[in-house]
């Protein structure tokens, strides 16, 4: 189990380039035989798939994927919030989760300025390099390993302001702000960013930027509160 996991992720890490057998087995530091039979059951699982030049990630794995975002009523309340905002109609938004150390894209709404340049789908990055994840670490309890000496007075503006900003870090010509979606737990999971390409950022154009992501981000925690609800009775 645990090779096939270390398979899969070597793969994740260049999905542009199918891998022969024996690169999969140096890279594994396993024996040629026992990569065979790995690959094999995955393909016969529809976890990979096996062309002229190699293994390349399967299409189930789409699936599965797809399927884990929507098992969260954030993702879907997410979107329908965007819907609703004159802000996210010309803005890049993103749902982010905090993963240990890092935030994991979990949906993407796209306005009238779209930015490749921004995380997608699935992409992780440093949380502490991002605004949503400043967002999320500011709300995380005294002591928490992540959350250093250095990041110490930023996440205390980030608590004063109710917002997080970054400016270039993740990509230098894109500024960032975030909000983390309130939550019924001590420690929010999820955190809604902004994404400007191409602005300086004014104190006051700052600030109705936090209030938009504040506001996606309430709406949707409440869209997502209500959904699980339904879901209770229904069950």
């Amino acid at each position: 189990m645990n090779r096939s996991i270390e398979l899969l992720a070597i793969l994740a890490a260049h999905p542009l380039e199918p891998m022969a057998v024996t690169e999969i087995a140096d890279a594994l530091g396993a024996a040629r035989g026992s990569v065979v039979s790995v690959c094999t059951a995955l393909e016969m699982g529809g976890l990979l798939e096996r062309g002229a030049d190699g293994y390349r990630l399967g299409r189930r794995l789409a699936e599965l994927g797809g399927a884990y975002v929507n098992s969260f009523p954030e993702v879907q309340s997410f979107h329908e919030a965007c819907a609703r905002s004159s802000i996210a109609g010309r803005e890049l938004v993103q749902l982010v989760m905090l993963d240990g150390p890092q935030v994991l894209v979990m949906a993407r709404h796209e306005g009238r300025a779209p930015l490749m340049a921004a995380g997608r789908p699935g992409d992780r990055l440093p949380a502490v390099s991002t605004a949503a994840g400043r967002a999320l670490l500011a709300s995380l309890p005294a002591g928490d390993s992540r959350v250093s000496h250095r990041l110490q007075s930023e996440l205390q503006q980030v608590r004063e302001r109710g917002f997080a900003l970054e400016f270039g870090e993740v990509h230098p010509a894109v500024t960032a702000i975030a909000a983390a979606v309130p939550s019924q737990t001590p420690s929010p999971a999820f955190a809604v960013g902004i994404s400007l390409t191409g602005v300086r950022l004014t104190e006051e154009g700052a600030n109705a930027y936090g209030r938009a992501a504040r506001s996606i981000a309430a709406q949707t925690a409440r869209r997502a509160l209500r959904q699980r609800g339904t879901q209770l009775r229904a069950g």
